[in-house]
């Protein structure tokens, strides 16, 4: 009984216990560790990878941010060996930098960048930044830089990119027959440029000789005909205005009659086609003509012009209340504008001024002439195509970047971004305002080199603010990884306290049960020796009985103890018993598992030690880095609102100076319309003088004249004393547009 029950408990803890039992014989192996050595020709191959990767996803921000790291660093040498012509160095890493940084419109830093590329290298990479060097140059008005470019040996002139940037460079320079020998370059390229080229060709061809107006307006006309979208509409324009100057107006009514109604063009083909048709005798569609430019577009500087316009058409056609009530309509919204307008506007300029660098569309405000879309406005990618970028850098095709002639910049795209803008504020300015012309006093120059340095202050911010949000979550990543080996070492200890727990209650449980099998084991060892002892002719009594004589016939050792022997003999027999022997098993293995857990629990304290000691260092390190990085934002931040007030001062001064020329214009129109209500209240009572049935005044009659002449010749569109179109002088300012000034309007008399 006493040994079934033994066996039972055995069976009990046997699992627990072979699960804790390790090897009696372990191991130790000797750490071993391997430091490669370290390759910075294939970190920078690794690092020129990523950076490509993200400029082909167009993640350009995080591309230069990488690029300037590594540029930063001092320069390695590439590995010798036949792999040394397979890993991209460091003239791929200023490539890919300067790409960076034409596409953000940091003009300066990558003509630096791309001059020591061009200097030192790789050579497959001339022929692509050598055209972005132009188109660099050109946005940014250094035409003078743009004709010294195109002296040197340019790559693609046979694709005709280099042929018309030099020749536009060469117009706004005035040097007309340079222009038109690059312009008949850029057409002998055809497609995309030789429409562009053509129109630009006509507008040169006119500068050369003022006298082939009819030749130039047949070749508009012809080239409007093949052209479409919004460079077909300016085709059209300029041929209207070209057909005004010259006296066709019938001819300037269809070209801006062909005008998309929609587009950004129609405001000025708009107010062509009414002068036109005022000049062409047209009196009352003239009217209607003025009338709907002045309700479609009252945002212009053109609208009380237009207002006045329409009331002299009334005013000719005898209609004298009619006209009376236009020309109040002018006097009373130029009186409310010019409240507006006056010495207490100092803080609508500055907020309005503050709200267009805020929105970043401060640059509108320097657009060349919008009205003849004389801007033309590229993607940031323009030049820079992920598909040209990684067969440049593969070396497989070197191919040029094909820039398409980009969509215009019209009114309708100054009119939705200033919408935006204004939407945002509170009282403002007269939205006239913003599309006034610019003043005598602008500083295109300067608004360029302030805008650059607030993008370049936007960027720092960017790059200071991606490198926070990485290191923020990095550190939060670790410090999460390492709460996670501490839940995990918790959760070891508490396996571990219940297995001390189960081995706790097995041992109490076995505790009597040993007790008794050891009672038993005396018991059993006691009747065993006094069995063998006093059996009669057993061995112990034969050996008791006998030993003297046995160890004088030498048959028993001398000093045998008999006792000892039977004592042993009874050890054997009992050892040998299952019972004791799982007994002994038991309590060594009890014994055994009580250490494992021991040293069990010692290891997970020391591990939470260790991790707490590791995360009391990455909260330190961690508190360090982001506090310098904190204070790099910080001082990204600041340069940027310093950089932002000094674009705040140039746009404030600007839109200050044209509120000025806005309310002498403002007050030019309103002597005008007054004069007109005087005009029109003459004229009303000498017809309520008029005896009955006598005709009341007509057109053609002669106190139609005399209503012409009394009224003074607005400030709008009149004929001009020239025939061609006058050029800007300057390229539009904004870093995100190429200028391709095409001459302005037509300059109309007062």
């Amino acid at each position: 009984m006493i040994k079934g029950f033994g066996l039972a408990a055995l069976a009990f803890i046997s699992l627990p216990l072979q699960a804790q039992q390790r090897p009696t014989t372990t191991t130790t192996l000797a750490d071993t560790s391997m430091l490669p050595p370290i390759d910075p020709a294939r970190a920078l191959e690794a690092e020129v990878r990523v950076a490509l990767n993200d400029l082909l996803a167009n993640r350009t921000v995080s591309a230069l941010q990488r690029l300037q790291w590594l540029a930063s660093l001092p320069a390695t040498s590439a590995p010798m060996g036949s792999t040394s012509e397979t890993l991209r160095g460091r003239g791929d890493m200023l490539f890919l930098l300067a790409e960076a940084q034409y596409r953000l419109g940091m003009d300066s830093a990558f003509r630096a960048n791309a001059q020591a590329v061009l200097s030192s290298g790789p050579a497959r990479y001339a022929p692509l930044l050598q055209s972005q060097m132009l188109l660099s140059a050109y946005r940014t008005g250094d035409f003078a830089r743009v004709a010294d470019l195109v002296k040197g040996p340019a790559a693609d002139q046979a694709r005709g990119l280099a042929a018309l940037v030099a020749g536009l460079a060469a117009y706004q320079l005035r040097n007309y027959p340079t222009a038109a020998t690059k312009f008949a370059a850029a057409k002998s390229a055809g497609a995309p440029y030789a429409q562009y080229a053509e129109y630009m060709d006509v507008l040169t061809s006119l500068r050369a000789d003022t006298t082939q107006t009819a030749a130039a307006l047949a070749r508009l006309e012809a080239l409007a005909q093949t052209a479409n979208g919004s460079f077909a509409d300016q085709v059209r324009l300029t041929a209207a205005e070209l057909a005004y100057e010259t006296n066709a107006y019938d001819r300037a009514i269809t070209f801006a009659n062909a005008v998309t109604p929609s587009g950004g063009l129609a405001p000025l083909s708009l107010l062509t086609k009414a002068w036109a048709q005022y000049k062409n005798k047209d009196i009352a569609g003239a009217g209607q003509s003025f009338a709907a430019f002045a309700d479609q577009y009252p945002q212009l500087p053109q609208r009380d012009e237009a207002r006045l316009m329409a009331a002299q058409s009334l005013l000719q056609l005898g209609r004298t209340d009619d006209a009376a009530r236009l020309f109040r309509m002018v006097t009373d919204s130029g009186r409310g504008e010019a409240q507006r307008l006056d010495a207490k506007s100092g803080d609508a300029v500055m907020n309005l001024a503050r709200a267009l660098v805020r929105a970043r569309a401060a640059g509108l405000l320097f657009v060349n002439d919008p009205e003849m879309g004389k801007t033309l406005g590229l993607e940031e990618t323009a030049g820079a195509d992920p598909q040209i970028l990684a067969s440049v850098m593969t070396g497989t095709t070197p191919t040029l970047p094909q820039v398409e002639v980009a969509r215009i910049i019209s009114l309708n795209d100054l009119m939705q971004r200033y919408g935006s803008v204004n939407d945002s504020l509170g009282v403002t300015l007269p939205k006239r305002v913003l599309f006034a012309p610019p003043s005598a006093n602008a500083a295109p120059t300067l608004f360029a080199q302030r805008s650059e340095a607030v993008m370049t202050a936007d960027l720092d911010a960017a790059i200071t603010s991606q490198r926070l949000r990485l290191a923020t979550r990095n550190a939060t990543l670790r410090l999460m990884q390492i709460r996670g080996l501490q839940q995990a070492m918790q959760g070891r200890a508490d396996t571990v306290a219940r297995l001390v727990a189960r081995v706790d209650t097995t041992d109490s449980r076995l505790s009597g049960l040993l007790t008794s099998i050891d009672t038993t084991e005396a018991r059993l060892r006691g009747a065993l020796v006094t069995q063998v002892r006093n059996v009669p002719g057993g061995p112990a009594y034969v050996l008791s009985v006998r030993a003297d004589s046995l160890r004088q016939r030498g048959q028993v050792p001398v000093g045998l103890d008999v006792e000892s022997l039977v004592a042993a003999r009874t050890d054997s027999l009992l050892n040998a018993l299952p019972l004791f022997l799982l007994r002994d098993s038991v309590r060594i293995r009890l014994t055994q598992v009580r250490k494992n857990l021991a040293d069990s629990r010692a290891a997970i304290q020391d591990a939470d030690r260790l991790f707490a000691a590791v995360q009391t260092g990455q909260l330190t390190d961690t508190s360090a880095s982001l506090t310098q990085l904190r204070s790099a934002q910080a001082s990204a931040m600041e340069r940027r609102t310093q950089a932002e007030a000094g674009l705040i001062a140039a746009v404030s001064s600007e839109l200050t100076a044209r509120a000025t020329d806005l309310l002498a214009l403002l007050q030019h129109d309103m002597q005008a319309a007054e004069f007109g209500t005087a005009t029109a209240a003459f004229f009303n009572a000498i017809d309520q003088g008029r005896p009955a049935g006598t005709t009341t005044r007509t057109q053609g009659s002669s106190g139609s004249g005399a209503a012409a002449n009394l009224t003074p010749t607005p400030s709008g569109r009149a004929p001009a004393s020239t025939t061609t179109n006058a050029p800007s002088g300057t390229a539009a300012a904004n870093k995100s547009t190429l200028a391709a000034r095409a001459g302005t309007p037509p300059t109309q008399k007062k």
